[in-house]
């Protein structure tokens, strides 16, 4: 299987399309000659595997699989991703209304038809939804009448033709994931991609990428066992696909399970050594389980791969907060800054470490009973807090509708008594 994002289109084997006729829009479902053919013809079908001669015979079982596949193409047997607005009113012609929609942000115009909504954007067709079915899951049921077919067939006499059904079925299966996948619906992905994983056994086939997707959106839509069972899987095949592994990781810090989330990570590193995204999912891990010392081993790795990351040296400089360093922590802040002069959150973290010192000093200051040690500390304390400003005023000006630093600069100002710097940074906050 090719990756989830380059899936465009698929050979519809064995569909015949069902275009409307000259003239006038779509025609109704309830009146399209197409599906009355085909309710028909599953009515037959119903039939035969009723009867207990035909029912035993893997031919009756593989047509009944062709008229699964034929029902799935009723509606969509026409459409393919990314086909133009001037195809689809070929094929569909005017829809009945059009509406805009949007989907994960993203806008999109609904043409209506009296069995499909398809969504088309400036690159054209993104995806569509059946309103209308004669079977609810025609895939499903194909599947199901292939592996019965495959049962019977003893003799092997329909090897070949259960053989060309299921890689119709499995075209058909990725297109359809897909388009569930575009629409937000993971949960129906996740089914067709399970369903895919099934026909591999059954047809004796590893798809790598199988696995990956069904995982994928397992755990998308919060199956998280199934998620870990299925990116395992790809992760056992070795898979040179780091999200494999950064999901897997997840989905065992879900469940609770650290060490299998570490053990992920390090699989990762062994079928991708020195890959840097697996190193910034380790150092995050470390991060995440409070382990600093490790993750500024496997940080100071990625940065002998990339030493002008500013990224790089301003995780050092959080790491470096954590264990206490100050002195490092604003050292590793600074060359951020030096290699993105307009790091915001780098100028940010270097006026938080200068305030939280100056809380740290102030406290102490409050616990001294002598008034004239009291006073020296306070001085010291505020200065701390002068530090700050110059750092503030920076982030603040890389991102003047930020609230953040301003907040900030407001408490300084109050407490360092500074009423004109105060009032003109009401007046911003204000303003925003």
């Amino acid at each position: 299987m090719k990756k989830l994002l380059l899936i465009l289109a698929v050979g519809l084997m064995g569909i015949v399309p069902c275009f409307p006729q000259a003239g006038g829009g779509a025609p109704s479902s309830q009146n399209n000659p197409k599906y009355i053919a085909l309710e028909k013809e599953l009515a037959k079908s119903d039939e035969n595997i009723a009867n207990a001669k035909k029912g035993i015979d893997p031919k009756v079982w593989v047509a009944r699989a062709q008229t699964y596949l034929d029902i799935y193409g009723v509606n969509v047997s026409a459409l393919r991703m990314g086909m133009p607005v001037s195809e689809v009113k070929l094929f569909f012609k005017e829809p009945m209304e059009i509406r805009k929609i949007e989907k994960g942000g993203a806008a999109y115009d609904e043409y209506v038809y009296p069995s499909i909504n398809i969504w088309i954007d400036n690159t054209g067709v993104t995806g569509w939804e059946e309103t209308k079915k004669i079977v609810e899951s025609p895939l499903k049921e194909a599947a199901q009448a292939l592996a019965k077919a495959q049962e019977l067939d003893t003799k092997a006499s329909q090897k070949n033709a259960i053989s060309s059904k299921y890689t119709a079925l499995k075209s058909l299966l990725e297109q359809e994931a897909f388009v569930y996948y575009q629409g937000g619906k993971y949960k129906l992905a996740f089914d067709d991609f399970e369903n895919l994983l099934k026909i591999n056994d059954l047809t004796q086939t590893v798809d790598t990428f199988a696995y990956y997707y069904a995982g994928l959106t397992a755990y998308q839509s919060q199956l998280n066992d199934k998620a870990i069972e299925y990116l395992g899987k790809a992760s056992d095949l070795k898979i040179k696909e780091v999200a494999v592994y950064s999901l897997l990781k997840e989905a065992y810090m879900t469940k609770g399970d650290k060490d299998k989330a570490l053990e992920a990570l390090k699989n990762a590193m062994t079928v991708m050594p020195g890959e840097q995204s697996v190193l910034l999912n380790l150092i995050q891990y470390y991060i995440e389980t409070e382990n600093t010392a490790d993750a500024l081993t496997y940080l100071n790795q990625a940065k002998a791969k990339d030493a002008s990351n500013p990224l790089f040296s301003f995780v050092e400089g959080t790491l470096y907060d954590k264990m206490g360093d100050m002195n490092k922590s604003l050292e590793s802040y600074q060359k951020a800054i030096s290699l993105n002069p307009e790091y915001y959150d780098a100028y940010y973290n270097i006026a938080v470490l200068y305030f939280n010192n100056g809380v740290k000093l102030m406290e102490a200051a409050n616990a001294e009973k002598d008034d004239t040690k009291y006073e020296q500390m306070k001085g010291i304390a505020d200065s701390e807090f002068r530090k700050s400003i110059e750092p503030l005023k920076k982030a603040a000006a890389i991102k003047p509708n930020e609230t953040l630093p301003l907040e900030t600069l407001k408490t300084i100002y109050y407490r360092l008594q500074m009423t004109n710097e105060l009032n003109e940074v009401n007046k911003k906050l204000g303003e925003l």
